[in-house]
């Protein structure tokens, strides 16, 4: 939490804390599991062994060794109106291959173009001196946990990687420069060692992970001494989705999906437009509204 706190101990706390927001952040770290992308910052920054049993489930013929993992990384926008980038931590291996680690509770803004935009932008931060050779170039991972199934694959990891779309399952080959995985943990479909980081993410007693290096993590987590610059930067970093809205924001994400999806499929003719007004419960000025919006 060191870097994470420079900007607080620079006099960037807005207030003290009053006894209500000291008590709803101990309380929203003790009930936070990984898949709470501020736990989950957490829980890795600077932990090697806790970010790599994190990849290795879902990379399974890799042989790699981190030796790096920042939290909340920034790359800057390559021009000067441009979108920067923050990732939720970025872990660097023995070669200088980067592994963006992103999780993904009820995220109205998730896309595959989001995620083809952080890789991009990670391909944009490893770029090559003038006289470097193409070898030089290192490869990109970006993965996204999901806690819900927003793309609707039905398979615990997809992969998207040039020539390929959301729907292949992972292979087992990871020779591609730059690779994209989703992993949906609610997709109820994961088994072995796969299935046991599931578990782990979705685990708020440590003394209950199945990895003892998620388990360290997460316990560090747990008994942190909540000063009040932490908890600060707890508050500040909470996810949007509180708890009571969580299921709400959910079924909103997957409804948003649907829609995405059927209006293309009309769009490509794959559909009529009879079935898709029938499958998403509206009429046709509903269904218009629908097209503009993702056209």
């Amino acid at each position: 939490m060191k870097k994470q706190h420079e900007k607080h101990k620079k006099g960037a706390v807005r207030k003290h804390l009053t006894l209500e927001e000291m008590e709803r952040a101990r309380r929203w770290v003790q009930e936070s599991t990984l898949m709470d992308d501020a736990t989950m910052m957490m829980a890795v920054e600077g932990d090697l062994e806790a970010a790599t049993a994190m990849l290795k489930p879902l990379l399974p013929e890799e042989d790699f060794t981190l030796k790096e993992v920042k939290v909340q990384f920034t790359i800057p926008p390559s021009q000067a109106d441009g979108r920067r980038v923050i990732f939720d931590a970025l872990a660097l291996d023995q070669n200088g291959n980067s592994f963006d680690i992103e999780v993904q509770k009820a995220d109205k803004n998730f896309s595959v173009e989001r995620m083809v935009y952080y890789a991009c932008s990670l391909v944009h931060a490893n770029a090559l001196k003038r006289k470097d050779d193409y070898e030089k170039f290192r490869r990109v991972v970006v993965v996204f946990f999901c806690d819900g199934d927003f793309l609707s694959t039905k398979v615990p990891v997809s992969r998207i990687v040039p020539g390929l779309t959301a729907n292949d399952q992972i292979t087992e080959t990871y020779e591609d420069m730059m690779l994209i995985l989703i992993a949906n943990i609610q997709s109820g479909e994961a088994n072995g060692e796969l299935a046991k980081l599931y578990d782990d993410m979705k685990q708020a007693n440590p003394g209950k992970m199945n990895a003892s290096a998620l388990a360290n993590a997460l316990g560090r987590v747990k008994n942190k001494d909540m000063d009040e610059i932490t908890l600060q930067w707890v508050i500040d970093h909470m996810s949007k989705d509180e708890y009571a809205k969580y299921k709400q924001d959910i079924a909103e994400a997957e409804r948003r999906g649907a829609e995405r999806m059927l209006t293309k499929m009309l769009a490509q003719g794959l559909v009529s437009r009879e079935a898709a007004i029938s499958i998403l419960g509206t009429d046709e000025a509903g269904l218009e509204r629908l097209l503009a919006e993702y056209k």
